[in-house]
């Protein structure tokens, strides 16, 4: 199993800005592969009676997040928030007894502007074939979020995403075959008119009846979701109906809309208030993980539930730095944990992001970005493991820094460049030195973490224009950094790019 390792840094102080939700919600498109899907699973659930799921059976399926950037690898969702979204669509899914659980085998950012903006053009270079794959950007103009049954992703607009919301189990639904409870009705040009008779037909699909009676060719194909003809985003009452929007079926029934159901298109607030998934719908998914995605299932997970609170120790509350460009965080190991998310920010400053956020193994980080100066700021801890992401945040605890920048930069080298910054598997890195004089170094490649993954040891650096190569081999795509190290231990660091 992969570790899900990351690192988010802001190298300046950026206000947060209100993003607006989507008037539409969903633009998956049900096409001939899912409708097959949906076929296979009613003929032998509800036809011929030979599939039924392993009721209190868990499934594991592993989760890789993409979190698209800007090509220079800022703009992203953060880590905080990812992880908070796999807590919340676990939730969902417990809700409803799904007996489906996901897990976080992978997450890493993906530099690419079209992309952050709502082009998929590029996701094939980022597919991970040992995952659900999820990509979530800053932009998607139009959409809260899709499944592509063509390429088998799911595109999340980070706007709508959130403790309070229900699009990223939606579109988990799409992928796992799921239609919309008002499946049909999407297609047609004109939304259906409250309180008026329902035709026979919407295009090709027939009108479910209240009755039952047309269920398993009609509407989503599940008997146990009632009809729904609403194809827009619309709110219930106190009990999760339709009563500002009256239906009446094909056969004249009068009826209200059910909103309780995460697959219909009802407010959050609505899709919320049930079960969310009928059983019908839990059994749906499990056979197309069955049929389709048992290579992913796994049964045995060896992560645990993490319930001890996590202690900070170093800086030790309202501590005064010596340096302000130098800070070792330090915490005690918490049972079951085997990874943390360490977050900083500027203390006085409520509505701006986390300068750090990053997911580490152990407990120790060194940053040593440049913070501002005699300011106080305030950091904080979350225990993590691969399958479990729901621990609370330790307390926030703060520190103060001083105007002071400690020096250990290798001073005589005095440019020093990566290109190509991103680069694609492939490729070689090129190293650009130019030096006052003469040296020995050591180049590493570390991974978010400080695990030192390639290294070359003794090379000799000329005075003048120095050209290196390091090949990249086999490294995944994701975030990496460069290190440069003399026997001084002078050290100069840049990050890295691999598509």
């Amino acid at each position: 199993m992969k570790n899900f390792i990351l690192i988010f840094f802001l190298f300046s102080t950026v206000f947060l800005s209100g993003q607006e939700k989507p008037d539409r919600w969903c633009g998956t498109d049900f096409n001939q592969k899912m409708q097959k899907q949906l076929d296979d699973f009613v003929r032998d659930y509800y036809k011929n009676n030979n599939y039924e799921r392993a009721a209190g059976v868990m499934k594991y399926i592993p989760v890789t997040l993409h979190l698209v950037a800007r090509d220079d690898g800022e703009g992203h969702l953060t880590q905080e928030k990812a992880v908070l979204n796999m807590c919340v669509l676990n939730e969902q899914f417990a809700q409803a007894n799904a007996d489906l659980y996901f897990y976080i085998y992978q997450m890493q950012i993906v530099p690419n502007t079209a992309m952050s903006l709502g082009d998929a053009g590029d996701v094939g270079l980022y597919m991970n074939n040992q995952s659900l794959n999820i990509f979530i950007v800053n932009e998607l103009p139009g959409l809260c979020g899709y499944y592509q049954p063509g390429g088998d992703f799911i595109y999340l607009n980070d706007a709508c995403m959130g403790e309070d919301n229900s699009t990223f189990a939606h579109e988990m639904g799409h992928m796992l075959s799921l239609p919309h409870t008002f499946f049909g009705w999407e297609y047609e040009y004109e939304d259906y008119e409250c309180n008026t008779q329902a035709p026979v037909n919407v295009g090709w699909n027939e009108t479910e009846l209240v009755d039952g009676s047309n269920c398993l060719d009609a509407g989503d194909r599940f008997c146990d979701t009632p009809p729904d003809f609403l194809a827009y985003r619309w709110n219930c009452d106190n009990d999760g109906f339709s009563s500002n929007c009256p239906h009446i079926d094909a056969n004249g029934t009068p009826f209200l809309a059910d909103g309780r159901f995460i697959m219909s298109y009802s407010d959050d607030n609505c899709a919320l208030m049930n079960t969310g998934f009928s059983p019908d719908q839990v059994a749906a998914m499990h056979y197309n993980i069955d049929t389709e995605r048992s290579n992913l299932i796994l049964f045995n997970p060896t992560w645990t539930e993490i319930s001890d609170s996590i202690q900070l120790l170093s800086p030790i509350n309202d501590e005064q730095l010596e340096y302000r460009n130098w800070v070792r965080f330090e915490w005690a190991p918490v049972a079951g944990a085997n990874r943390y998310l360490l977050q900083a920010k500027p203390g006085d400053l409520n509505n701006v992001s986390h300068h750090l956020d990053t997911i580490v193994e152990g407990t120790v980080f060194e940053d040593k970005q440049i913070l501002l100066r005699d300011r106080i700021y305030k950091w904080r801890v979350q225990p993590l493991n691969e399958g479990f992401f729901c621990a609370p945040f330790s307390e926030y605890e703060t520190f103060f820094t001083s105007d002071v920048i400690a020096t250990n930069e290798i001073s005589h080298i005095t440019s020093f460049n990566i290109f190509p910054n991103p680069i694609l598997k492939g490729e070689n890195i090129s190293i650009s030195l130019n030096s006052e004089q003469e040296d020995n170094v050591q180049i590493q490649i570390v991974d978010v973490s400080g695990r030192i993954l390639i290294e070359k040891n003794n090379i000799r650096i000329k005075h003048g224009e120095n050209n290196l190569s390091m090949d990249p081999d086999p490294l995944s795509s994701g975030l990496y950094f460069i290190k440069i190290q003399n026997n001084n231990n002078r050290i100069l660091t840049d990050k890295i790019f691999i598509q």
